[in-house]
């Protein structure tokens, strides 16, 4: 920690810090005995052995808003006199000159510690521009917010508590705090860290300020800025192998540089970025390769997942054929897929919102729709929850929070967004599920809507499930790079690519992707990767852009279903005698459904008009039937008409008469 004489001779003329600091790291293996001369305080930036709890909690306080910032600063100021002189108290102190920037671009250093220290009213203009309306009106409230938050961020983070308090107590009981005009705090600071009288230790460390703190109170933000270097986020890289810094290295401060850059003199195109790994639990033979990520799930619950992949599974035969044999007029399977429905299924509660694409059926029949209902639906008769209204495959369910389908690719992404910004609005202890395939992720939609997600910060989930072929264009047409979990990155967000052929690998990324959506309030991209087995639709042919033997080959080689038998019968939950019979009774089951589905009657024909207006509260439909407006019952009178007019055209006999 520089003297302060050496903190006075980085004054300019005007008493201000220099234009240009630059990080200085005492990288000498002997820092007690080091000369080299600092050159200034911008982001000390420490890359020895760094604890990642410690970075975590000194970043935790700068990023903790507003006069959060105070606090954040006087800790890591404290810490600082101990790490120049005793390395083995190093502390993250990269996030030092950003916290400071942040608070300074803020508030302003100065009025900040006025309002702190007298408890005075902070005007409306302040309270409006610094964002505190309605929330902090007093110097007092200041405070305590800022004691909250750090308090909130220690107790999170006790190896980080520890080790600043190991720290600030080397320096004081070493004496290093004289050189920095510390040393008639030595009380204030070690109440202040402990925890007694927390309150009146930070005042009395704000009252004496280092000759740093006074040169900050007269920095000004338009044409003065901190530079700072981030820390290594890998803790255990020992010093000596670590790149330098490039001390002549300094933050872009263009207001469009949010996620931090640094300038360079070398002309360079990026292009070659590390592959995004794909996380996985079992291997294709359903082998556990790491038994702690196991995720235990019991006996009943495995059951009902592969179970239920074997329903889907034969469900989609039934329907395909029942297509082809021309008794429904569009199916989609989900051939190859299975596992990405079951597996995030699984992970989620009935409060989560999904909305899906078209082909997440087992994410519907995990959550409890029949499969009857699933009949009904591609059946468009009267029993179906859409009234026939919609294409096969379009399933919705409010009971089970299970959005209706669209046909538009693409539409209920930026929807999604929307949704859960409702949650959070209503602090709902749920998140949104948002499914889609690769192709999707082409359209404009996908870019718009994990913008919006990103920039406010939603508790939704993004799922991709890239299958490889889209609707019927390889993905090495259709996109170059890596995958779109590598999208993730340009939004700012956190991201992960999985092994979509295993059910646990997406059980696990599911529910921990959860976990951070809620907690967090933010948006999570989820890649799985896996291959369609099937045509895209009863309308498409994969042979015209895909070897048939590569299907068939992908089916016996990698198979979800397979892989989690393999894991069920390793545990001695499920045998070969056991798979034939479930097979054979769940397609009876699904054959007589079928058939009592195919026997119900079609909506009535007056269902074209109900369901678009809302009445009002003195508007009642006539006879007991729905209202509708005027314009409606003369176009339903009109239909009427020329039904009767030409009844050999219009035969009603298969729809359900009112």
């Amino acid at each position: 920690m520089p003297s302060a004489v050496d903190l006075k001779s980085l004054l300019d003329t005007n008493n201000t810090l220099p234009t240009k600091l630059h990080a200085w790291s005492p990288l000498s293996t002997n820092p007690k005995k080091s000369t080299q001369p600092p050159t200034g305080f911008g982001g000390l930036s420490l890359r020895t052995s760094l604890t990642k709890p410690i970075i975590a909690a000194v970043n935790g306080l700068c990023l903790g808003g507003g006069l959060e910032l105070v606090l954040a600063c006087d800790l890591v100021i404290a810490a600082d006199t101990a790490v120049f002189k005793f390395p083995e108290a190093s502390v993250g102190l990269a996030p030092f000159a950003g916290g400071a920037a942040m608070l300074l671009k803020t508030v302003g250093y100065q009025r900040c510690m006025e309002l702190l220290i007298t408890g005075k009213q902070i005007s409306a203009v302040e309270a409006k521009e610094w964002g505190f309306v309605n929330e902090v009106t007093t110097g007092d409230q200041l405070m305590q917010r800022a004691l909250v938050c750090a308090r909130r961020v220690l107790k999170q983070s006790p190896d980080s508590v520890r080790a600043i308090k190991r720290a600030v107590h080397l320096a004081l009981e070493e004496g290093w705090t004289d050189a920095t005009r510390l040393s008639r705090q030595t009380k204030e600071c070690k109440a202040m860290i402990e925890g007694d009288n927390f309150r009146e230790g930070v005042l009395a460390f704000i009252e004496k300020r280092t000759p740093v703190w006074k040169a900050l109170s007269k920095f000004s933000l338009s044409n003065k800025r901190f530079t700072s270097i981030a820390t290594p986020n890998d803790s255990k890289i020992p010093p000596q192998n670590v790149e330098k810094i490039d001390e002549k290295a300094a933050n872009v401060l263009f207001p469009g540089a949010v996620g931090g850059s640094f300038y360079t003199e070398t002309l360079k195109f990026v292009h070659d970025f590390p592959s995004i790994p794909t996380y996985r639990v079992m291997d294709q033979f359903g082998v556990v390769l790491n038994p702690d990520a196991d995720p235990q799930l019991p006996k009943e619950t495995c059951l009902k997942m592969y179970k239920d992949m074997l329903k889907l599974n034969a469900m989609d035969v039934v329907m395909y054929e029942a297509q082809r044999q021309g008794r429904i007029s569009f199916y989609m399977t989900s051939y190859g897929e299975e596992a990405t429905h079951l597996g995030s299924a699984a992970a989620l509660t009935l409060d989560d919102i999904i909305m899906g694409q078209y082909r997440e059926a087992g994410v519907l029949l995990y959550r409890g729709f029949t499969i009857s209902q699933f009949m009904n639906q591609c059946y468009s008769n009267s029993l179906d929850l859409g009234k026939g209204r919609q294409m096969p495959v379009h399933y919705g369910s409010k009971a089970l929070n299970f959005q209706t389908i669209s046909s538009p690719l693409g539409t209920q992404l930026p929807q999604a967004a929307g949704a859960a910004f409702g949650l959070k609005r209503d602090k709902k202890d749920a998140c949104v599920v948002c499914y889609f395939g690769e192709g999707a992720a082409s359209e404009g939609d996908f870019h718009a809507a994990l913008n919006i997600a990103s920039t406010i910060g939603v508790p939704v989930l993004f799922f991709c499930r890239n299958n490889g072929y889209a609707i019927s264009t390889p993905a090495k047409e259709q996109y170059h790079g890596d995958g779109i979990a590598s999208r993730g990155h340009g939004y700012g967000m956190q991201t992960i690519r999985v092994d979509g052929n295993d059910v646990f690998a997406v059980y696990n990324a599911t529910k921990a992707a959860r976990k951070i959506c809620i907690e967090q309030s933010v948006p999570v991209l989820l890649e799985a990767l896996t291959y369609r087995v099937g045509h895209h639709s009863t309308s498409d042919d994969s042979s015209a852009y895909r070897p048939k033997s590569e299907s068939s080959t992908w089916e016996k080689t990698d198979s979800p279903i397979a892989r989690f038998k393999k894991y069920l019968e390793a545990k001695s939950w499920w045998s070969e005698t056991e798979d034939e019979e479930y097979r054979k009774s769940v397609r009876i089951e699904i054959l007589k459904c079928f058939g009592d589905a195919e026997k119900v009657k079609k909506p009535s024909l007056d269902e074209l008009f109900t369901d678009v207006y809302a009445p009002n509260a003195n508007e009642v439909g006539v006879d007991g039937e729905p209202w509708i407006p005027e314009e409606l019952q003369r176009q339903k009178k009109m239909l009427e008409d020329i039904m009767k007019k030409y009844p050999n055209h219009y035969d009603d006999t298969d729809y359900l008469k009112k």
